[in-house]
C-alpha cells in the first residue's frame, strides 16, 4: 500500500510540474498580446455596444441572439448565436478590468492554459505516459492556429466550449455523471456546436470500452431537447439556407485539404477565408474522391487501433458543425465558401491524438531521430506563432492582412472604412469605394459608415441624406437608415419629415426599439401641440416599459405637465 501511495504521489508531482510548465508557456507566447486593442466582433458587442453591462445585457444574453444583446437594434439572424456563459465571462472581465482590452485578453490566455491541461489530462486518461503527454499537450498549445481564439477576445466561444466539453469528457470517463452533465450544459451555453458532444460520449464508450453504456442516453437526449429550444424559444432555423449543390460539397471536400495544409504549415494565417467554390465538374468529383480515399485510408490504418478510430470519428464529429455545411453568409455561398483558421481549436486535438496512436513502439535510436523531429517542428510552428501575432497588434495592419489574403473581404473593407471614419482619414471614401464594387447595392453598412462619414466628419447633411435616400432606392430596407434620415432632417428643422421617417422605421422593425421609440416621442413633443403631446406622452411611456431610464421619466413628467397646462 505504501509503495503504491508514493507511485500516486510521483504521479501527481509529475502531473503538476506538467500543468505548471503548460500555463508558464502559454501565459510567456501570449503575453506579447495583452496590449492589443480590441478587434472584429468585440466592438460589435463589447466597445460599440451601449447596453454592455446594463441589466438589459444579462437578461438579453439569456434569451436573444449573442451579438443581440443589449443593442436596441437587433440582428435576428436565421441561426441565433446562443452563447450566455461568454456574455456572463465578459461582464466578469468588465467588472474586474473595467473596458481594459488587456484583462479580457489575460482570460481568454487563462482559459486556453486551462483548456491545454485538460487535454493533458485526456491523454493520461488514454493511457499515454506524462511525458508524451506533455510533449503532444505542448504541440498544441503553441500552434499558431490558435491565435484567432486566444489573442481574439470574441474568440473566446471556441476556447470556452472546448474547456466544458473535456471536462464533460473526462468526467463521462470517470463515470462522474453529475458533474459531467452540468460540463455538458455549461459547452451548450457557450457554443452552439457543442450539441455534438454525446456523440464523443457515444463514441468513447463503443470504440475504446467496448460497450454500450445506459448513462449515454440522458446526454444523447440533450440533443433534440437543445435544438427545440432553439427552435421554439430562440426562433433560430438552424438548416435554413443548406445547400444541396454537387459543387458545394465539392468545395466541403476540398475545405477538409486545406485545413490539413494549415494545421501542417501555417504560414499564411488569417482570421477569415473565403474559398471560391468549385466551378469545374472534374475539379469537384476529383476533391470528393480525394476525401473518400483519404478517409477511408485513414479508417482502415486505425480500425484495429481503438485511439486512433476513436480520434478519427471524433474529429469528424467536431469538425462537422464548423465545416460550414450549412452555410453562414448564405448570401454568398454560392461563390464562396467561408472559412477561418479558429474552427480548428478542437478539431486539432483529436488530429494530434489520431497521429501519436498510430506511432509503434520507438527503439533508442528511432526516439532519438523523433526527439529531434519534435524539436524541429516546435520551432517550425513557434516561428509562425511570432510572425502571425503581430499582424493583431494593430487594426490597419489587421485588416490590411486579411484584405491581402483574402479572396473576399468585404468585412475587412467594412471595418477597415468605419476605423478611418472614425479617425476622420479620408482613406474611409476609399475603402468604401472598393467595397462597393464587391457587393451587392443592397448592402447596408456600406451606408452606414458612408453617411456617418458625411455627418461626423464633413457635417453635411445634403450628402447624408442623398446616401441614405440611395440606400432605400436600392432596396434597402432596415430601420436604421429610417431613423438615420429622420435625425438628419430633425437637425434642418424639418420636424414631421422626421417623425415619418421614425414611423416608417418603426414599422420595420421586428423588435420593439426603446430608443427609437423615445426619440420618436421627443419629436412630437418639439411640435408642441395637445394631439403631439398625447402622442409623445405614449412612446415615453412605451420606450420606458422596455427599457427603465431617468430621461424617458423626466419627459414623461414633462409632458404630463405641458397637457395638464392646456386643460
Amino acid at each position: 500500500m505504501i509503495a503504491i501511495k508514493a507511485v500516486f504521489q510521483k504521479e501527481r508531482k509529475k502531473d503538476s510540474l506538467a500543468a505548471l510548465l503548460i500555463f508558464f508557456v502559454i501565459l510567456s507566447l501570449y503575453f506579447v498580446s495583452l496590449p492589443y486593442p480590441f478587434l472584429w466582433d468585440d466592438e460589435v458587442s463589447l466597445t460599440q455596444n451601449p447596453g454592455f453591462g446594463t441589466p438589459r445585457y444579462v437578461r438579453e444574453i439569456f434569451t436573444k441572439h449573442f451579438f443581440d444583446a443589449g443593442l436596441q437594434q437587433k440582428f435576428s439572424p436565421q441561426r441565433g448565436f446562443y452563447r450566455p456563459l461568454v456574455g456572463l465571462s465578459f461582464l466578469l472581465d468588465r467588472l474586474i478590468w473595467g473596458m481594459q482590452a488587456y484583462g479580457f485578453r489575460l482570460t481568454n490566455i487563462i482559459l486556453h492554459a486551462a483548456t491545454c491541461i485538460a487535454f493533458y489530462f485526456l491523454f493520461k486518461r488514454l493511457n499515454f505516459s506524462p511525458g508524451i503527454s506533455f510533449l503532444c499537450t505542448f504541440i498544441y498549445a503553441v500552434h499558431p492556429v490558435h491565435i484567432g481564439s486566444v489573442a481574439y477576445v470574441s474568440g473566446r466561444t471556441d476556447v470556452l466550449r472546448t474547456l466544458f466539453m473535456l471536462l464533460a469528457f473526462l468526467s463521462y470517463w470517470d463515470r462522474k455523471l453529475l458533474p459531467s452533465f452540468v460540463f455538458s450544459v455549461c459547452a451548450f451555453l457557450s457554443k452552439e456546436d457543442a450539441v455534438v458532444l454525446p456523440g464523443l460520449f457515444f463514441a468513447s464508450d463503443i470504440i475504446l470500452k467496448k460497450k454500450f453504456s445506459k448513462t449515454v442516453i440522458p446526454y444523447l437526449l440533450l440533443i433534440p431537447a437543445y435544438m427545440l429550444f432553439r427552435r421554439y424559444y430562440l426562433n433560430a432555423h438552424d438548416l435554413h439556407g443548406m445547400k444541396t449543390s454537387f459543387f458545394y460539397y465539392a468545395t466541403l471536400a476540398k475545405s477538409v485539404f486545406v485545413y490539413l495544409r494549415i494545421i501542417v504549415f501555417p504560414f499564411d494565417l488569417h482570421f477569415e477565408r473565403f474559398h471560391p467554390i468549385v466551378t469545374s465538374f472534374v475539379s469537384g468529383a476529383y476533391y470528393i474522391l480525394a476525401f473518400f480515399v483519404l478517409f477511408f485510408l485513414a479508417l482502415k490504418i486505425s480500425w484495429n487501433r481503438p485511439v486512433a478510430l476513436f480520434s478519427l470519428i471524433s474529429f469528424g464529429v467536431v469538425f462537422l458543425p464548423v465545416s460550414n455545411i450549412v452555410p453562414i453568409y448564405y448570401r454568398y455561398s454560392d461563390v464562396y465558401l467561408f472559412l477561418s483558421d479558429h474552427f480548428l481549436y478542437m478539431p486539432l486535438m483529436f488530429i494530434i491524438l489520431f497521429t501519436l496512436s498510430l506511432m509503434p513502439p520507438l527503439k533508442i535510436i528511432t526516439r532519438t531521430f523523433v526527439l529531434a523531429s519534435y524539436i524541429v517542428l516546435c520551432a517550425f510552428f513557434l516561428f509562425f506563432f511570432a510572425t502571425s501575432i503581430r499582424v493583431w497588434r494593430d487594426k490597419e495592419i489587421f485588416y490590411k492582412d486579411i484584405i491581402k489574403k483574402s479572396a473576399f473581404p468585404f468585412r475587412a473593407y467594412n471595418n477597415l472604412a468605419a476605423y478611418f471614419e472614425k479617425r476622420g482619414d479620408s482613406r474611409c471614401l476609399e475603402y468604401l469605394k472598393k467595397l462597393k464594387k464587391i457587393m451587392p447595392p443592397d448592402y447596408v453598412y456600406y451606408y452606414i459608415v458612408k453617411t456617418h462619414w458625411h455627418y461626423f466628419q464633413e457635417h453635411d447633411l445634403e450628402k447624408t441624406i442623398q446616401t441614405f435616400e440611395e440606400a432605400i432606392g436600392n432596396g434597402v430596407r432596415v430601420p436604421l437608415v429610417y431613423y438615420g434620415l429622420g435625425d438628419v432632417w430633425f437637425e434642418k428643422g424639418d420636424v414631421q419629415k422626421a417623425i415619418n421617417y421614425y414611423e416608417e422605421g418603426l414599422r420595420l422593425s421586428s423588435t420593439s426599439d426603446a430608443d427609437a421609440l423615445f426619440r420618436l416621442g421627443f419629436l412630437y413633443y418639439c411640435q408642441g401641440d395637445r394631439i403631439s403631446l398625447e402622442k409623445a406622452l405614449g412612446y415615453f411611456v412605451k420606450s420606458n416599459d422596455l427599457n427603465r431610464s431617468e430621461t424617458a421619466e423626466r419627459y414623461m413628467i414633462k409632458t404630463k405637465k405641458l397637457l395638464f397646462l392646456e386643460r
